[in-house]
């Protein structure tokens, strides 16, 4: 495994090129994704916090999503400081004061989120047969009705996931209204507001991400004209269409 040195991190934290994927759907935002296969011992080279989870995998997972942060600090060239909680519990960023983070994790993936001018939201979540036993407790009659199988009730409760942090207040999934406007794209409601939540599945997996305050019709340009991309450290470059 080769290790290398992240530049620009104050803490000149160690990373495995091959493991962090990302995507950009504009200048300002940055999504990293961390497929975890390190040892505990590897992991614990990289957190230079005092942990205090003993459960393994989710000791992991806490140490990649404040990884995964980071890297999207580097490439968008902004210091990674401190994550500290904001006033709705939520977690953010002492060095960003406009724009937002988010985490999320479903391991082996631990998910990161920058946004330099909005606050956003992501979420991930595993493709599973289980998921159709806990369905009524957040899916509404509407929502039931364009759901049925296992990766569209996942990519509904991932799409509340990232609309629900994006929000910052505490609300029952179930009032958070969904609608599919498209493959791979969602609107949400949560009272008055709306967002146009984007969804990758992968690796029987489904992560969503959105932002605030971006105008429905933006949204949906960047949804046509972009081409969302998996950035295997600089070399490699999937798209997902």
């Amino acid at each position: 495994m080769s290790w290398s040195e992240r530049p620009g991190s104050e803490s000149h934290s160690l990373l495995w090129d091959c493991d962090i994927k990302s995507i950009s759907p504009d200048d300002n935002t940055l999504i990293s994704i961390w497929k975890i296969d390190e040892s505990l011992v590897e992991l614990e080279k990289l957190s230079t916090d005092e942990i205090k989870i003993k459960n393994e995998n989710k000791f992991k997972e806490h140490v990649a999503t404040r990884e995964a942060i980071k890297y999207c600090c580097e490439k968008l060239r902004v210091v990674y400081g401190k994550i500290i909680k904001d006033d709705s519990g939520k977690p953010a960023l002492d060095t960003i004061k406009e724009g937002g983070i988010s985490i999320s994790h479903k391991f082996p993936y631990a998910v990161g989120m920058v946004n330099l001018k909005n606050k956003c939201g992501v979420g991930i979540e595993r493709i599973d047969e289980k998921i159709k036993k806990v369905k009524d407790k957040f899916l509404n009659e509407n929502e039931k009705k364009f759901s049925t199988q296992n990766n569209e009730i996942t990519a509904i409760w991932s799409v509340k996931e990232s609309s629900y942090k994006v929000e910052g207040d505490t609300i029952p999934l179930k009032e958070i209204f969904v609608r599919k406007v498209k493959n791979n794209l969602y609107e949400s409601r949560i009272r008055e507001r709306k967002y146009k939540v984007k969804t990758i599945e992968f690796e029987g997996h489904i992560l969503s991400f959105t932002t605030w305050a971006i105008p429905c019709h933006v949204f949906l340009s960047l949804f046509q004209f972009f081409s969302y991309s998996f950035q295997v450290g600089q070399r490699n470059v999937l798209d997902f269409r």
